[in-house]
């Protein structure tokens, strides 16, 4: 960025499941901004956790396997991302309902917050 530009980022918050993505999307079209979900984020990883046998209880583990674990995030047309987990797109798993009902525990961890 030139001179005093800093980059603009915009923030939505809220309880699961209330349309946060639809309306992000939506304003990144609009602002002509790329749209980042962080959700998406903490899914693909807990779907890294899931299926490598570690404990989603083991803090000291899964901060580990997030340190460890190779995360790219290859843009599609328009304003979305599709995310990548040691090279494999995992856009399709990160809806299953098991990723869902543990996503929060992962995503709570500091040190893996901080990781990612």
């Amino acid at each position: 960025m030139e001179g005093n530009l800093k980059p603009q980022l915009i923030a939505i918050d809220g309880p699961v499941a209330v349309g946060k993505s639809s309306v992000g999307s939506l304003l990144a079209r609009r602002l002509g901004y790329v749209f980042f979900d962080t959700g998406m984020m903490y899914r693909a990883f807990t779907w890294k956790v899931l299926n490598s046998g570690i404990s989603i209880e083991d803090e000291q583990k899964l901060c580990q396997l997030a340190n460890t674990t190779k995360f790219d995030f290859v843009p599609l047309q328009g304003c979305y991302f599709s995310p990548l987990i040691d090279d494999e797109d995992v856009s399709s798993k990160l809806l299953h309902p098991e990723v869902e009902a543990h996503v929060s525990l992962a995503s709570k961890i500091a040190g893996v917050r901080q990781t990612l």
